[in-house]
């Protein structure tokens, strides 16, 4: 092989650089059609998870309310009852809805926020390569 591209080579070089660049110019438009379809559907998604925490923290705040009117008629109640059976099943209720886990949901996706393609130009560095060698 001589070190200098032939006119087949350099035609084939030229065709190969043509073909990357159109299939370059699809995957990026691919890129643009995935990341639209990706907010489109994290959309419905979010609002969701927001009226479900919006729901929880409603509940939550009734839980909270449940243990404080408990706390409020246990303070009414003398040592002697809170050490009864019914005043341990009191606080044990008490407990129990003071220790409800009514965290807010985070969603685990392991989704990107979008698609990016790398920096390279692989048709253009095809078509930087050398003709031929050079010598001094």
């Amino acid at each position: 092989m001589a070190f200098k591209l032939t006119k087949h080579d350099a035609a084939r070089r030229a065709e190969h650089v043509e073909k990357l660049t159109e299939a370059a110019a699809k995957l990026e438009d691919a890129v643009v059609v995935f990341n639209a379809g990706l907010e489109q559907l994290k959309g419905p998604l979010t609002a969701a998870l927001a009226e479900y925490n919006s729901v929880l923290a409603e509940a939550r705040g009734f839980a909270e309310d449940i243990a404080s009117q408990a706390d409020s008629e246990l303070d009414e109640k003398s040592e002697r009852w809170r050490d009864s059976d019914r005043g341990q099943a009191a606080v044990a209720f008490k407990d129990e809805w003071e220790g409800l886990a009514l965290d807010e949901l985070e969603l685990e996706l392991e989704l990107p926020d979008e698609a990016r393609l790398p920096d390279e130009d692989h048709a253009a560095v095809l078509e930087g390569a050398p003709t031929e060698a050079e010598s001094e």
